[in-house]
């Protein structure tokens, strides 16, 4: 009897970012394309209730969370190498440095006990220790890191920068980190109109002529929104038509909303929350902006991209592989509202030049960033990784590779 191969995948939030949708897309196809996939992860969030929309498996890790304490992460590890005993994958695939950095000592306990043979792949949505931390921590924060990679295979990163940081600072062997683009499929986003978007939009009041500043993304410092806030309080200033939006998830809103009240931008800073999902509102805007301190390979560029209008974006990260200046967006330093004042301004006056810097980044994102390109690489991956006669696995070469999923 040939039995299904299993994959598991880890990820410390169950939120709907950027990870969340890249574990969602590859457990997805996992199921479509025959495998038997699982994914556990902290809390029950949107990513929790999707999966269970698709009949994927959902695990919940209790105390699995950004911060975790020693007592917590042990608490979360024996959790995990329960969970690895009960499914018994083939291969463990995890998405998040603190779902990473426990599942891999995990994992190389339960290999040891069950003589099992488990692969490893861990995919790295940008490096913790390029955050905005105290030397130390930075420091810390390495170390961990180069532990964390010792325990899995393969080692994904979703920019050609995050691949070179890690070979720079000698974080794990060249031959060990592959870089695999994040991807995005034309159909699978339904935009709403513009018109009906502003209208449905809570707490938001437009005026037709109004030139909408958007953004969206979670709460939390390394989004750069402490940046956009006194940059929108600045562009009120010169043209009280233009409104900034800042669409976003989690816990940290309060501090941005105090900063909103602090600074006296309420009347042209709209604050929308945990508006789902949230790419279906992106035409709203005349112009997005992603005034980011640090990332890997943003979807919600990609979704900007695809929507059709221009961004403007921080050169951080994998950004400027999707965004190069003055041709398909515009790039500007991290932490400095007034290029980002200066960029939209810039935008507001010259509507061609929006149009074109839309335009080809829409082609270039179809060109470049498919979710088909991205499955089809990780999938050969794990293919590659499963060599045992008894497993099944699904046929490579069977046309279109999982792009005819659900729009959101």
């Amino acid at each position: 009897m040939v039995n299904r191969a299993k994959i598991l995948y880890l990820i410390t939030k169950s939120v709907w970012g950027g990870a969340g949708k890249h574990v969602y897309d590859l457990a997805a196809c996992a199921q479509k394309k025959g495998y038997d996939a699982a994914v556990a992860g902290g809390g029950r969030g949107p990513l929790a209730g999707r999966l269970q929309e698709a009949s994927i498996p959902f695990i919940s890790l209790g105390g699995l969370k950004r911060e975790m304490g020693p007592l917590g992460a042990f608490a979360v590890f024996l959790k995990t190498l329960k969970i690895l005993f009960s499914f018994r994958p083939d291969i463990l695939h995890s998405s998040s440095p603190q779902a990473a950095g426990i599942a891999g000592p995990a994992a190389f306990i339960y290999k040891m006990l069950s003589r099992k043979k488990l692969r490893t792949i861990f995919t790295v949505h940008g490096w913790s220790f390029l955050e905005d931390r105290p030397r130390w921590q930075i420091f810390f924060i390495r170390i961990l890191s180069k532990i964390t990679l010792w325990f899995y295979d393969q080692v994904i990163c979703v920019s050609n920068f995050d691949r070179q940081i890690a070979v720079q600072t000698g974080l794990a062997r060249p031959e060990k980190l592959l870089t695999i683009h994040n991807g995005i499929s034309e159909n699978e986003i339904l935009f709403l109109a513009k018109n009906e978007i502003r209208k449905k939009m809570p707490n938001a009041r437009f005026e037709t002529d109004d030139f909408i500043v958007g953004t969206v993304g979670e709460f939390v410092k390394n989004k750069g929104y402490e940046y956009l806030v006194p940059a929108a309080g600045v562009l009120a200033k010169k043209d009280e038509k233009i409104k900034t939006v800042i669409a976003a998830w989690g816990s940290g809103w309060q501090k941005t909303r105090r900063q909103i009240e602090n600074e006296k931008t309420g009347r042209h800073v709209i604050l929308v929350r945990d508006l789902f999902p949230a790419a279906a509102y992106l035409k709203a805007f005349d112009v997005f902006v992603f005034p980011s301190l640090k990332e890997g390979l943003p979807y919600a560029v990609l979704e900007a991209g695809l929507a059709g209008i221009p961004v403007i974006a921080s050169s951080v990260g994998g950004i400027p592989e999707i965004i190069e200046d003055g041709k398909t967006g515009l790039l500007i330093p991290p932490a400095d509202p007034q290029k980002l004042t200066e960029a939209v301004l810039r935008l507001k006056k010259d509507p061609e030049l929006g149009r074109i810097l839309a335009q080809n980044l829409r082609q270039k994102v179809l060109k470049e960033f498919s979710k088909e390109k991205q499955l089809q690489k990780t999938f050969e991956l794990y293919s590659n990784f499963i060599d045992s006669p008894g497993l099944s696995t699904p046929d490579l070469e069977d046309g279109s590779f999982c792009e005819d999923g659900a729009a959101f």
